[in-house]
């Protein structure tokens, strides 16, 4: 990105994006470990209080936030509509939850046969990342 100094991959719409906002130089997680390190960028909480303290592992399904947690998309006003797109493993990832209206999961990899669906407050799209 030209944000960073690369002058020789377009980004142009990255760019625009970075020249409006900050650019950090730096970033740090709580967690180097994937799933407990989601549910801190979704929840501004260290991952063992929201409940999710490691990945599943073979025997024990994965825990999930807590039900009372909050994520990002539950603190907004409800004049954003919130969407989440690819992985989740933050519990179930094939519904809808926790204020993301718009679900696109890649984790429909795991049985192709699960069908697209919406109801009045939600959507649930399958990704095509697995049929290219």
């Amino acid at each position: 990105m030209g944000a960073y100094g690369n002058d020789w991959i377009e980004t142009p719409a990255l760019n625009d994006l970075a020249s409006r906002s900050f650019v950090f130089e730096n970033a740090y997680v709580t967690q180097p470990v994937c799933s407990p390190s989601r549910s801190t960028m979704k929840t501004g909480l260290y991952p063992h209080s929201a409940g999710v303290v490691r990945n599943s592992q073979p025997g024990r399904p994965m825990s999930g936030l807590f039900p009372d947690v909050k994520t990002i998309a539950e603190m907004v006003s409800d004049e954003y509509v919130c969407a989440k797109y690819g992985k989740w493993h933050l519990g179930d990832d094939l519904s809808p939850q926790h204020g993301f209206t718009e679900w696109v999961s890649t984790e429909d990899a795991h049985d192709g046969g699960y069908p697209n669906w919406e109801d009045e407050k939600h959507r649930y799209r399958k990704s095509d990342y697995f049929n290219t």
